[in-house]
């Protein structure tokens, strides 16, 4: 389930057709679903052999969140949904699965967007709230990188491939070069534990391969 119904189309367009194409498994049971163009398979996949389907929804539209009923669901960009002409698409969603009360399984992904009215971070604070912890590199301290411990190296007039974070048990310099030891060691602490909760999953920029610690830090300098 999308935001809406295009962002679905897109989705299938740039994600899930090239992802199938490249799939030898997924190639043969999706071979039905070949053509881009094929109006009827813009939101629903069959498998070639009725195992099983892919149903591409928007929580713009109530009507795309009815009918069937789907024990595995994925709601991507859930910060961006909005109320539809029905109400609320995420109970609209959850009830799509009542029937497998006790089977089912729902994904809920987003970058979070406005503090306290946001969806995910809702979910978030719902959850047992895991944060991925990683060792120092100097005293092996385990810790998760947060923040305002990086931000605390940043100045306005620093060399920006100068940040890093400080070992909150013992004042070690943790540099750039040290991340890709880190999380390799990496592992998941849940950080809310006085009673049975939902597994929950916090992750930002900075363990990101894709974005560089100067870069986050540079941002942040330009936006102030």
């Amino acid at each position: 389930v999308h935001p809406t119904l295009d962002n679905g189309k897109l989705w299938d367009d740039t994600k899930w057709q090239p992802f199938v194409e490249q799939t030898e498994n997924l190639c043969k049971a999706f071979s039905n679903n070949k053509s881009r163009d094929n109006k009827n398979r813009a939101y629903f996949k069959q498998r070639t052999d009725k195992r099983g389907f892919l149903r591409i929804s928007g929580a713009n539209s109530s009507s795309s969140l009815s009918m069937i009923s789907i024990r595995r669901m994925v709601k991507d960009d859930l910060a961006k949904w909005e109320n539809n002409e029905a109400g609320d698409p995420d109970a609209q969603a959850n009830s799509r699965m009542g029937a497998w009360e006790f089977d089912a399984k729902c994904l809920n992904i987003s970058t979070p967007l406005i503090k306290d009215v946001c969806r995910i971070s809702k979910k978030y604070d719902q959850s047992d709230k895991r944060k991925r912890m990683v060792p120092c590199p100097t005293c092996g301290h385990w810790h998760s990188l947060e923040w305002e411990n990086l931000k605390h190296s940043i100045r306005p007039d620093m060399d920006p491939n100068e940040v890093h974070f400080t070992c909150p048990a013992n004042g070690c310099v943790i540099e750039q070069r040290h991340r890709a030891d880190m999380l390799a060691q990496g592992r998941w602490e849940a950080t809310q534990t006085d009673r049975p909760r939902p597994p929950g999953y916090h992750l930002w920029q900075a363990y990101s391969n894709l974005r560089s610690w100067a870069s986050i830090a540079d941002g942040w300098i330009t936006a102030k």
